[in-house]
């Protein structure tokens, strides 16, 4: 009798160890889920940030500084991109983008950086802040590929007419006059995104974006209406050399 009662204890036991292992391998695989949606859905919000920043390693920065590997990155770290005064003197203080700093970043930019250039206001979301920390965080080659296959060729890109002329320089500066009013030549940013030395295919794709709503900006819509592809080419030339 005691032998049965002692078999039927392991029986019972190896049965517990068994639901337990069961267990832990449904939660593993459940966070495992749960990460990836979050990756898919972070991947999928990160588009809009595309319109000023690069993540692929293979390129270089854009509008704003390459975002591949940001986590733990110190802040202001990107060789050859050109912060502003405000994202260095954080920099200099020891900010580092943790995944905490990084989402007070993504919440309110100017409560981090109280004198950054992005135009960016902030994100309410507190899950899609998590998504595109979570998407920032596991980003691997592989996802660049996919998201090229599924852009489409480069032709159909915004702006692609513009972007394949030589702009004129000389008609840039004439043109600028109107820009100058708000954004200034000498690279300053008080509360106002600079503009010097911008790619020309950035500079070229973000007023094609304010011409055709894709972002919503009242003034810049005004001023881009009346612009065509020469003038926004030869605009994009004059800045883009403007500091260097």
């Amino acid at each position: 009798m005691h032998a049965f009662r002692s078999i039927g204890g392991f029986a019972l036991m190896g049965r517990t160890a068994a639901l337990a292992v069961f267990a832990v391998l449904f939660v593993c695989a459940d966070v495992r889920a749960s990460d990836e949606e979050a990756h898919v859905r972070g991947r999928e919000l990160f588009s809009k940030c595309e319109r000023c920043h690069e993540l692929n390693p293979e390129r270089g920065n854009r509008i704003g500084p390459n975002l591949f590997n940001v986590i733990g990155r110190p802040a202001a770290s990107v060789e050859g991109f050109g912060y502003s005064q405000g994202m260095r003197d954080v920099a200099s203080g020891g900010l580092v983008w943790t995944r905490e700093n990084l989402d007070r970043f993504l919440t309110d930019p100017r409560s981090v950086v109280r004198r950054t250039s992005m135009s960016f206001r902030g994100l309410d979301d507190d899950g899609e802040r998590a998504d595109i920390i979570a998407f920032l965080s596991t980003v691997k080659p592989d996802d660049f590929a996919a998201r090229s296959d599924a852009d489409g060729p480069a032709g159909a890109e915004i702006g692609a007419a513009a972007m394949s002329m030589q702009g004129d320089t000389a008609y840039g500066e004439y043109l600028s006059t109107e820009c100058v009013t708000c954004h200034q030549t000498s690279g300053a940013d008080e509360g106002i995104p600079a503009i010097v030395g911008w790619p020309e295919e950035d500079f070229i794709r973000a007023l094609f974006e304010y011409k055709s709503n894709v972002r919503n900006h009242p003034v810049m819509k005004l001023i881009t209406s009346n612009l065509g592809d020469e003038e926004i080419a030869s605009l994009a030339a004059y800045f883009s050399q403007l500091g260097q």
